[in-house]
């Protein structure tokens, strides 16, 4: 993923167009590490969002799922559960692991 901190990813995700809130979390697999994409807000197509991020980050970082949802999970310390959205990520992509 090179040298891109996840904050970023977010930070890129939160500025496009339609969306409220936005959280890039790493997916490990056999092919290496891919990234989802969950926001709140409007239903925002994937692609636009894609295409939205492809302006300001580079290929490499840019996250492969895309996925809406009305709000984050949160984790005993009030903070977005990033292990939460990763597998929710992976059960409605069909993966287990």
């Amino acid at each position: 993923m090179g040298t891109f901190e996840l904050a970023e990813i977010d930070e890129a995700l939160r500025r496009c167009p339609g969306v409220e809130d936005g959280v890039a979390v790493p997916m490990p697999s056999d092919q290496g590490i891919t990234l989802a994409a969950f926001h709140t807000g409007e239903r925002v197509p994937p692609v636009v969002l894609a295409r939205e991020l492809s302006r300001t980050l580079p290929r490499a970082v840019l996250p492969q799922h895309f996925f809406h949802i009305t709000e984050f999970p949160l984790n005993a310390n009030r903070k977005i559960d990033r292990r939460a959205l990763l597998s929710r990520a992976r059960e409605l992509l069909g993966r287990t692991g």
